[in-house]
């Protein structure tokens, strides 16, 4: 029996996550054939390579991330498309002598070592406001705006996230991203916030911006109802955007704080 998930309505102030540790050979994970393809037992796959997550009625959850994949289910196991699946939780899957092996994917040149400069920051700030005005264009709406408070909110919240390890929209002092952009002498009617984790610390502008994208096209993915990242950006009330980038030990993070006047 084939079934695609049922996805439920995500927080208003959504959360993306992806966590990973260890290699995990598929020769240790269950398989099923389903016609010409193999699909690979999620559970699992999950467990082996440490992940949080729900699986609730065909509903796969790793942070607030919903997998849109399809999955069958066969005694009581998912099984989903090992691509599709390693594409969803960011591993890299490869296929040699006749083994699947999903791994975190390897550093890349400029990954690790050191913080990027503020350049890079700017200049990936203006590639993302670029990106998501993109996608508002093609949805018939206005552009947003760069603001700078809202950019001080969002880089508070980066660098808070990345020294503690952990993704999330409260900070460590307890303010949600409304009370963090008033405390920079902001005011808004309508305030909302992305928050995204990429696993690797990366300190050059190209390698930083591929993980950005790779989290903005996750985003953009989300299926309704399930799709309050995407919401967000697409959002035709909103008028104005900040943006903070923090990449550290911990990880890399991205905060995207949206208000309407």
């Amino acid at each position: 029996m084939l079934r695609r998930p049922a996805l439920t309505l995500c927080a208003a102030i959504a959360a993306l996550t992806l966590a990973f540790t260890q290699n995990a050979p598929a020769a240790s994970i269950p398989t099923l054939s389903e016609g010409e393809h193999v699909l690979v037992a999620v559970e699992p796959l999950l467990a082996s390579m440490q992940i949080a997550y729900t699986l609730d009625a065909g509903r796969l959850v790793v942070g607030d991330h919903a997998y849109i994949g399809p999955m069958v289910i066969d005694d009581g196991m998912h099984y989903a498309e090992p691509r599709a699946i390693a594409s969803f939780l960011n591993l890299s899957l490869v296929y040699e002598n006749g083994v699947m092996t999903f791994a975190p994917p390897a550093p890349r040149a400029g990954a690790g070592g050191t913080a990027p400069s503020a350049d890079v920051i700017q200049k990936l700030r203006n590639r993302l406001l670029d990106l998501l005005n993109a996608h508002r264009a093609a949805a018939g709406l206005r552009p947003l705006v760069f603001d700078s408070t809202a950019g001080s909110a969002a880089e508070m919240q980066a660098e808070d996230m990345e020294t503690a390890g952990i993704m999330r929209h409260t900070d460590s002092e307890g303010r949600s991203p409304f009370q963090r952009f008033k405390s920079v002498g902001g005011h808004a009617s309508l305030y909302g916030e992305n928050v995204a984790y990429y696993g690797l610390q990366i300190s050059d502008e190209e390698n930083l911006w591929i993980a950005i994208d790779k989290l903005d096209v996750m985003m953009m993915a989300e299926q309704p109802p399930d799709d309050g990242h995407r919401r967000a950006i697409l959002n035709p009330a909103f008028q104005s955007v900040g943006f903070g980038v923090a990449s550290g030990a911990n990880g890399t993070y991205l905060a995207e704080d949206f208000f309407a006047r």
